[in-house]
């Protein structure tokens, strides 16, 4: 279940994510698919706004291998 919160500052989308989830890593796609009326604003989120922030799968991180 998603956890409504109302941005209090303007701040770009990656801040609001990594201070809500500790990390960007996957997280800013996903708050973007479950808030689709961010998709056409700045990449500020204007101060007031409401977004739905998911609860993160795990699936969303990738591993990088360097060398195989």
């Amino acid at each position: 279940m998603a956890e409504l919160i109302e941005v209090d500052m303007e701040r770009p989308l990656d801040l609001i994510c990594s201070q809500y989830y500790g990390h960007t890593r996957g997280s800013v796609e996903v708050v973007l698919a479950a808030n689709t009326h961010l998709v056409g604003l700045t990449p500020i989120v204007p101060r007031g706004t409401k977004i739905a922030m998911p609860v993160l799968s795990g699936n969303e991180t990738t591993t990088l291998k360097l060398w195989d």
